[in-house]
């Protein structure tokens, strides 16, 4: 089931969910196009997005500030950035832009959706 959005006033961008309304949405396969020079990733995951997003925002902050390794997509942003900087979600969300490509149910891929 869709569940609504659930966002924080804090969070809101221009008023409006920064996830276009799919902060709750699950098991879907998304789009992230970096806005600077329109690299495209393809992503999967089972968690609700919102947290999936906040992942990539931990990784490249990480990988900005103690050189810690990751994926590609975190490894593409955080070159996006000063070394060391630190780096709100927001600010990456300027350089970010995602899309749901594809959204499957829950309950059918759950052992098998990787």
């Amino acid at each position: 089931m869709e569940r609504p959005c659930n966002c924080m006033p804090a969070s809101l961008v221009e008023g409006r969910c920064a996830y276009n309304f799919h902060c709750r949405t699950s098991c879907i396969v998304y789009e992230g196009r970096c806005k600077n020079i329109g690299a495209i990733y393809a992503i999967n995951t089972q968690q609700k997005f919102k947290n999936r997003m906040g992942g990539h925002y931990s990784d490249v902050q990480r990988l900005g500030q103690k050189g810690k390794r990751s994926d590609l997509f975190a490894n593409h942003f955080a070159n996006l950035f000063e070394p060391s900087s630190k780096l709100s979600p927001s600010q990456m969300r300027e350089k970010m832009e995602f899309s749901i490509q594809w959204k499957g149910n829950p309950i059918s891929v759950q052992k098998t959706f990787g």
